[in-house]
């Protein structure tokens, strides 16, 4: 595929070069790949590339990813239109039924899957066929706190009157919308499942297993608040010749972080001190990672940024009208969900997608 128009990303804060080279990705213990590999993607590569796993902790710009990888990968090669809903990993139904039809497979339906994405806990990749790597958004968990607080009681997953003093310090009932270091507990999961003990009892053993799955399993760690170096860092990986995207999904009537006061804020850090390392961690890995690519990419994230000023802008306009109707899709589908599904917790192994 060409130049690519992308793609919704919820809540951001605040990327052509050549085609990466592939090699196959592997551990001792399963067919993940191993750490900061690199996955060829562009056109005329006869080397074929991983499979992607995108790790889609929510709130952390993940809608964003999984549009681009669909409109990438759904579009090109041409072959891509014929069985496009395989090779994005029938993305449309819900994860724990994805996971047994992909299984169900014919061995040559199988090696057409490219793309698998979901709100799971780290493990995907044992229930893949083929061989495949992670990619995921890290975010200041200050205010993806503050972010998701006000994104719940928007899409009505709170009531308007729980405060956010009352929200931080309660167990999910859902396990998708922890409160309490949510990054770790995603990436300490096991299976596809996220870690749901009790809130407050995340460990310093969860914050270093997430530490060594980043640093062994992921091809790519983005930085919300870094998304355009981190779109520039994504394009390299795959080999594509750009990736523009539109902001979209943004969690109105929100407050900034500077707007919420002192004690809330200290009240989000005590519920988060493992987020907050495990981000401090990410984010010098990944300056890491912008260091050792040279000189090249300030200069490649000036002239992105430059024509973002402009693409950016019409992207997010088409966007907000694709996305007219999208509410009552996302409750049409969970409701759908629960009817279908009533014993069934939406942990298993994530909430109903549209």
């Amino acid at each position: 595929m060409g130049d690519s128009i992308a793609h919704e990303h919820d809540d951001r804060q605040t990327d052509d070069d050549e085609p990466a080279s592939t090699r196959e990705m592997h551990t001792d213990e399963s067919k993940c790949a191993d750490a900061a590999p690199t996955v060829a993607g562009g056109r005329g590569q006869a080397a074929r590339p991983p499979l992607i796993i995108h790790f889609h902790i929510p709130k952390n710009g993940g809608v964003t990813i999984s549009r681009l990888f669909k409109m990438k990968l759904g579009f090109w090669p041409p072959s891509h239109l014929l069985h496009h809903s395989t090779v994005l990993g029938f993305y449309s139904i819900h994860l724990s039924e994805r996971i047994p039809k992909i299984q169900s497979l014919s061995e040559r339906a199988k090696r057409r899957i490219r793309f698998v994405e979901g709100h799971a806990g780290f493990g995907l990749h044992e229930f893949l066929p083929q061989p495949s790597t992670y990619i995921t958004m890290l975010r200041d968990p200050i205010d993806r706190a503050v972010s998701s607080y006000f994104y719940q009681r928007q899409e009505g997953h709170i009531p308007q009157d729980v405060s956010f003093e009352q929200w931080i310090a309660r167990d999910d009932p859902t396990r998708i919308w922890f409160s309490d270091n949510p990054q770790v507990r995603y990436l300490a999961g096991e299976k596809g499942r996220i870690v749901d003990v009790p809130h407050g009892t995340c460990t310093e053993a969860m914050l270093e297993l997430a530490k060594q799955r980043l640093h062994d399993h992921f091809a790519l760690v983005g930085i919300l608040e870094q998304f355009d170096a981190s779109m520039i860092l994504l394009r390299r990986l795959m080999g594509w010749r750009s990736c523009y995207y539109g902001r979209s999904n943004v969690t109105r009537q929100r407050k900034r972080v500077s707007e919420v006061p002192d004690a809330t804020l200290g009240l989000i850090r005590e519920h988060n001190e493992l987020d907050l390392e495990l981000y401090r961690f990410a984010k010098t890995r990944f300056q890491e990672r912008i260091d050792a690519e040279g000189p090249s990419f300030q200069a490649e994230l000036r002239q992105f940024q430059v024509r973002m000023e402009d693409v950016g802008g019409r992207l997010s306009r088409l966007y907000r009208i694709l996305g007219i109707g999208r509410p009552l899709r996302r409750r049409l589908a969970r409701t759908t969900e629960q009817i279908r599904h009533p014993k069934r917790r939406l942990d298993e192994f994530d909430e109903p997608q549209p």
